[in-house]
């Protein structure tokens, strides 16, 4: 996304006569791309209909009247499901350098201690010590290290599935997007809304900051 964002690869001018539709260029069908960072807009890109064979794809840029066609099936690129882009990891910790862990849950609790020992081992005839660790619990029983190190591997990488918001239909502020609002059969309200300065997000928006 960023590469092409930073240097598009127009082969072409395909038309400058503005008719958008044909393109897939228009309101209704085109898909906008903001490239922004802290200065602000950077590069703004209207991406249409895939061309034959769908080897290239019609754009069309900001301040820019005429239609370009790009060597690329960028609705392939910029067309996917945001969940996609979602970072899900919810927690992440190296198992091995944790010591200690204590579960509750509604009628017991679970407490396992890593203690560092030493065991002696032999290596082509000589014996060496090296350094043991095992998992015992509060009261130095010593317990089963593949469960408890099975345990925290298992959520170690939790990830979420979804996001609450994207599975209710709703934007970033919790605001429901133009489509639910369609689907809920509330478009007159969602025009109400954004005519008291509430901007209702649509899904034909990219923005990359």
């Amino acid at each position: 996304m960023l590469a092409f964002l930073e240097k598009p690869l127009l082969v072409t001018v395909v038309s400058d006569s503005k008719n958008y539709k044909r393109y897939g260029l228009d309101d209704e069908n085109s898909l906008i791309v903001n490239a922004v960072n802290a200065d602000g807009m950077q590069r703004r890109v209207e991406i249409g209909l895939r061309g034959a064979g769908q080897r290239y794809t019609f754009v069309k840029l900001e301040n820019d009247h005429r239609v370009f066609s790009v060597q690329e099936d960028l609705r392939d690129i910029f067309i996917l499901d945001i969940d996609k882009l979602r970072d899900k990891k919810v927690i992440s910790f190296d198992v091995d350098e944790i010591n200690g862990m204590h579960l509750v849950t509604k009628d017991k609790t679970f407490t396992a201690v890593r203690k560092e020992g030493e065991a002696e081992k032999k290596v082509s005839g000589d014996t060496k010590t090296e350094t043991k660790y095992v998992w015992q619990s509060p009261d130095e029983r010593e317990l089963d290290g593949a469960e408890v190190t099975g345990i925290l591997r298992e959520i170690s990488t939790l990830r979420c599935l979804s996001y609450y918001y994207d599975k209710r239909g709703w934007d970033i502020r919790g605001i429901p997007t133009k489509e639910t609002f369609k689907k809920l059969d509330l478009a007159k309200e969602a025009e109400e809304l954004e005519g008291i300065a509430i901007p209702i997000v649509g899904s034909n928006l990219v923005s990359v900051s």
